[in-house]
């Protein structure tokens, strides 16, 4: 059964039952990710991403880890990036240090305090997961994350070619009449 949804003033529109199934798939991702990060600051005292970053340089306590690996391993922006570890400095989790090969290269790493605290937060993780999950079998945890990982692949994939709006043109260049140089009417 196709649903009607109002297309922004355009008129009525109906999904079909597939675009209605992908609307909810990630209508629900996004409801998910807004409870656990709500929840995770709550019941732990630490963002989701706070705790990705912890748990990802655990696994690399004395070197570090390049600052533009944990962009990509995180999937999130540099500034975004900057902007936790910064939170995590200020009670001496983390610190930044120079790569040993190439002086250009920042790392990030784990204090002993970072440490102690990863550790913690692990062990109140694993508890907020198996109460997160209660009632989901193993084979359909299972199934769910193989499915999230080829929905991750997939949005890594995706361009949408749409014509640009006046608002996405740099202001500089507004009202600028391009010159082509190869035209015989310039």
């Amino acid at each position: 059964m196709a649903r009607t949804v109002n297309a922004g003033g355009r008129g009525a529109r109906a999904l079909s039952a597939d675009d209605e199934l992908s609307n909810r798939i990630f209508f629900r991702l996004l409801q998910a990710e807004n409870i656990y990060a709500r929840k995770a600051q709550q019941e732990m005292g630490f963002s989701a991403i706070q705790g990705a970053l912890l748990g990802a340089l655990s696994e690399e306590p004395e070197r570090g880890i390049r600052l533009s690996e944990l962009v990509d391993y995180l999937s999130v922006s540099r500034q975004n990036l900057d902007g936790v570890i910064r939170r995590l400095e200020k009670p001496g989790y983390v610190e930044r240090i120079e790569d040993e090969t190439n002086r250009r290269i920042k790392r990030v790493r784990l204090t002993t305090a970072g440490m102690e605290a990863w550790q913690a937060l692990l062990s109140e993780s694993l508890e907020f997961y198996r109460q997160a999950v209660d009632g989901i079998s193993s084979e359909e945890r299972q199934a769910f994350a193989e499915t999230l990982i080829r929905i991750i692949r997939g949005l890594r994939r995706v361009r949408i070619e749409r014509p640009r709006s006046p608002q996405a043109i740099p202001r500089a260049q507004r009202g600028r009449r391009r010159i082509d140089l190869e035209s015989s009417e310039a």
